[in-house]
C-alpha cells in the first residue's frame, strides 16, 4: 500500500514539475517510480523472507531434536551435538519449549 501511494504521489509531482517536458517526465518516472522504489522494496522484502525461512528451519530442527530426545530415540549428547549446544543449554531450551 505504502509503495503504491508513494508511486502515485511521485508521479503527480513529476507530472507537475516536468509538464512541458514529456521525455524528462517519463525518464524520471521510470527511475523514481520504478527502479528506486521497486529495488529497495524488493531487497527489504527478500531479506525478510530469507531471514524468516532461516529462523523457521532452525526452530523446526531444534523442535525435532527435542521430540527425539523426549521419545528416547536420540540421546541428549547426540542431540546437543547436532544443535551445536552444550547439554545443559539444550536441556534449558527443551524445557522452555
Amino acid at each position: 500500500y505504502e509503495k503504491s501511494a508513494i508511486q502515485a504521489m511521485s508521479g503527480n509531482v513529476i507530472d507537475y514539475i516536468a509538464k512541458k517536458y514529456s521525455r524528462v517526465r517519463e525518464g524520471v518516472k521510470n527511475i523514481m517510480v520504478g527502479k528506486i522504489l521497486d529495488y529497495e522494496a524488493k531487497n527489504i522484502f527478500n531479506r525478510g523472507i530469507a531471514q524468516g525461512i532461516t529462523q523457521g528451519i532452525a526452530q523446526g530442527e531444534l523442535r525435532m531434536l527435542f521430540k527425539l530426545v523426549k521419545n528416547k530415540i536420540l540421546s541428549l549428547k547426540d542431540a546437543s551435538l547436532q544443535a551445536n549446544l552444550s547439554e545443559n543449554e539444550f536441556l534449558k531450551q527443551m524445557n522452555l519449549s
